[in-house]
């Protein structure tokens, strides 16, 4: 996870986004679950400028795990805020996020702290908050901050899948390391490293090992 800088509201959310709120809103009290609500009510969010905001914002990269979206995890526009509960927030795109399946879908949820909110990658400066242990590739929260485990633990960040995918990473990058230090050439494979993360993401691992060379 890594701070972003929000883009720019796009046009079907300038034109539509208080209409479609006011028309979800008069919906939420006719059902007894928001999930019941007629998906025309509550979807009008997933339009084409929205998602190419959003992927220019995060170029491409779910907004929680890194990983890159569309080779192997459909993308999906995450509520930060879930809308089943922040009703007022479904259409506005401040609550609007990149997001792959996984995180969004199988770990995330609905959840949602009020004490200890989950950190948004476009407001908090997630460096303060988030490190990535080099040997184990696990996310950690910098002092035990309470929000850090919050987001940790709601989107699964330390899920096996992803630790395999990062460990991984760092063994090639270890690895790597020892030839480009044989021949002098560490600056070189600095440059190379930020090529490559913006190819396979998880740019908090790799801006954290760039970092200790």
């Amino acid at each position: 996870m890594h701070t972003v800088k929000r883009g720019l509201k796009p046009d079907s959310l300038n034109i539509n986004s208080t209409k479609w709120t006011n028309e979800l809103l008069q919906q939420v009290p006719l059902y007894n679950k928001f999930s019941d609500i007629p998906s025309k009510y509550v979807n009008k969010y997933k339009q084409a400028d929205v998602k190419d905001t959003l992927k220019e914002m995060y170029k491409g990269l779910c907004c929680y795990c890194e990983s890159p979206i569309g080779i192997q995890t459909y993308e999906q526009i995450e509520h930060l805020r879930p809308k089943s509960i922040f009703h007022d927030k479904c259409f506005q795109l401040e609550n609007l996020h990149l997001s792959c399946e996984v995180c969004n879908i199988s770990y995330k949820k609905d959840k949602w702290d009020n004490v200890n909110t989950i950190l948004d990658p476009t407001k908090d400066n997630i460096g303060k908050y988030l490190k990535i242990d080099l040997d184990t590739g696990e996310i950690l929260p910098i002092n035990n901050n309470p929000r850090a485990i919050t987001t940790i633990n709601h989107v699964g960040l330390n899920r096996e899948d992803l630790l395999k995918r990062r460990r991984n990473i760092l063994v090639i990058l270890k690895k790597s390391l020892i030839m480009y230090n044989k021949s002098n050439q560490v600056e070189e494979f600095k440059t190379n490293l930020v090529l490559l993360s913006k190819e396979m993401g998880y740019k908090l691992l790799f801006d954290t090992f760039i970092g200790i060379l």
